[in-house]
C-alpha cells in the first residue's frame, strides 16, 4: 500500500495536478497507514519488554471506534495476542461495531447517562 501511495505522489508531482478531495483522501490513508506503523512498533516495544521480565502486564486494553477501524483494532488484537498477552477490546463507537469489543458501547454510553441511540440520531443530525 505504501508503495502504491509513493507512487501516485510522484505521479502527481511530475504531472503538477491540481490537489483534489481524492489526493487528500490518499494522503489520510496514508497518514493512517503510517500511524499504524508507529503504534506497532511502540506495542513491539512494550512486548519486548514484558518478554524480557522489564515488565509485568496483565491485560493490554485497546479502546477504539469499532464501527469504521473494527478491522484495523482486530488486526492489532491479533499481534498482541500472539505474543502471549491479554487484551481488553473496548468500543467507543456509536454504530454497529464490526468486532466483538470486551467492553461494548452500549455500556459506555450507560455509564453516563446517555442511550447510544440518542448518540445515533444526534450523531445522524450533525451529518445532515
Amino acid at each position: 500500500m505504501f508503495y502504491i501511495l509513493n507512487e501516485y505522489v510522484k505521479i502527481y508531482k511530475t504531472n503538477n495536478w491540481k490537489i483534489t478531495k481524492t489526493t487528500l483522501n490518499i494522503t489520510k490513508i496514508k497518514n493512517i497507514y503510517l500511524l499504524l506503523i508507529y503504534y506497532i512498533k511502540k506495542i513491539s516495544n512494550i512486548i519486548d519488554k514484558f518478554k524480557m521480565g522489564e515488565l509485568k502486564l496483565k491485560k493490554i486494553a485497546i479502546i477504539g471506534t469499532l464501527d469504521s477501524k473494527g478491522e484495523e483494532y482486530s488486526y492489532l488484537k491479533n499481534i498482541i495476542e500472539r505474543q502471549g498477552l491479554e487484551t481488553l477490546v473496548i468500543d467507543v463507537g456509536i454504530f454497529e461495531p464490526s468486532i466483538e469489543a470486551d467492553i461494548k458501547n452500549e455500556d459506555i454510553a450507560k455509564s453516563v447517562n446517555e442511550s447510544i441511540k440518542m448518540l445515533q440520531e444526534k450523531k445522524i443530525e450533525d451529518m445532515l
